[in-house]
């Protein structure tokens, strides 16, 4: 009885828009969202987690009071070595004709000398982007991601190709050739998953700007011919070409045989709501995660053939200390 206090005192998904914010006091997990009310999809990059829906009773908008970090005990950060070795075997397999693009991610791992809570990460909403996140049963998952997997409300559905990734102020991503292959194979995967749900538009290509990061982006919509289910758009979209690679099945393949796949947990994984009026899923990228007093942040790189191992390299580290600075942390 005292553990199923402390859960629905402690419990709590949110997801925070430029216009709308939706926060969950979660009561249990389940299987399947609940009929008609504001329920959170909360899985793991591969889908495998049993309960994936967090269930519970809407609430006001919370805003967190921070408390410090407690004492850092470690701390284990990705080698470039190891980094250099990887994006070989990658670029061998795209020569080879395996893929023509994969995502792999590196994680730096913290251990400290107490619990983590939400209360010690912002919960701020930035211009664009999505503050998302949710704490229950001493794990937690706290971000702020640019990145819209789908939105649906009134027969329409959104969502966007967004890759390509450089520091704000350098030269215009739309002007290189890597930059502008990888986007168009993210925007190739989207149109031909959501042909078959209605009529397409695609927009233009163009630069946008995330704080000290910036994306090329495209805008898509969708004319809706039928309702689709929250689990069937995740089962099109998820992961696009922007977070496992191109074509999809070999590139997804290859990703889930690799020693840091077994360890990304909801690195890139969606993450949204459903409360029987609107749904909306974000990719869960630019945050961390913990689990008592343990704590991993991971970032992504897609790799091409044009792809360099430096550039690749410095893009991880520029995505890693977007986060901590999005999040207010010191480290």
């Amino acid at each position: 009885m005292l553990k199923q206090a402390r859960e629905i005192q402690s419990g709590l998904a949110w997801l925070n828009g430029d216009t709308f914010h939706k926060t969950l006091k979660i009561r249990e997990r389940s299987t399947a969202p609940a009929p008609n009310s504001l329920s959170f999809f909360a899985p793991d990059f591969s889908l495998l987690t049993p309960e994936p829906w967090l269930l519970g009773e809407e609430c006001e908008h919370v805003t967190f009071e921070r408390r410090p970090l407690p004492k850092l005990i470690s701390k284990a950060e990705p080698s470039s070595a190891g980094f250099e070795d990887l994006f070989e075997g990658i670029a061998g397999k795209i020569k080879g004709g395996e893929f023509e693009k994969v995502v792999p991610m590196v994680s730096t791992d913290f251990e400290f000398s107490g619990p983590l809570s939400r209360t010690m990460f912002a919960n701020k909403n930035l211009p664009g982007q999505f503050a998302y996140g949710f704490e229950f049963d001493d794990e937690g998952l706290a971000g702020v991601t640019p990145e819209i997997l789908f939105a649906v409300e009134g027969g329409i559905l959104r969502t966007m190709a967004l890759a390509g990734t450089a520091k704000t102020g350098t030269p215009p991503l739309i002007d290189d050739a890597k930059e502008m292959h990888e986007h168009r194979l993210v925007i190739e995967h989207i149109r031909r998953e959501l042909k078959a749900l209605g009529a397409i538009s695609i927009g233009r290509t163009i630069e946008r700007e995330y704080g000290p990061l910036k994306h090329l982006f495209t805008p898509i919509e969708v004319k809706l011919e039928n309702a689709p289910k929250f689990e069937e758009l995740i089962t099109h979209l998820h992961p696009t070409a922007a977070l496992g690679g191109w074509p999809r099945k070999p590139a997804v393949e290859w990703l889930e045989r690799q020693p840091f796949h077994a360890t990304r947990r909801r690195f890139g994984a969606p993450f949204g709501f459903t409360d029987g009026e609107r749904m909306l899923c974000v990719v869960a990228i630019r945050n961390v995660q913990w689990e008592n007093s343990s704590l991993r942040v991971g970032a992504g790189c897609g790799i091409v053939r044009e792809s360099e191992v430096l550039k690749e390299w410095k893009e991880l580290e520029l995505k890693r200390d977007s986060i901590f600075r999005a999040l207010g942390v010191e480290l």
